[in-house]
């Protein structure tokens, strides 16, 4: 883990990290299975999770623990949930 920009300890830094994760898990990654469930209605098992790992791993979405970017994946999450539901 690297050393926060502005002066912040290990602990408050593992904090944000561990924050950050959790917060993926709880808001990012279930709005993209209700998206890949909601759209993906023709596609077969393999091509669902080819499209999962496509939209984890671009750069935009990767889990960035700074400050400024800690929560764009939440409103990321947010907005496909909403675009997502009927």
């Amino acid at each position: 883990m690297m050393p926060c920009a502005g002066g912040c300890d290990q602990i408050q830094a593992a904090l944000m990290c561990n924050q950050q994760i959790s917060q993926c898990y709880a808001v990012f990654f279930p709005a993209l299975l209700l998206c890949l469930r909601v759209f993906g209605g023709g596609k077969t098992v393999q091509e669902k999770q080819w499209w999962l790992l496509v939209v984890l791993l671009q750069p935009a979405a990767l889990l960035i623990d700074h400050g400024h970017f800690q929560y764009n994946n939440i409103s990321l999450g947010f907005a496909v949930r909403h675009h997502c539901l009927p």
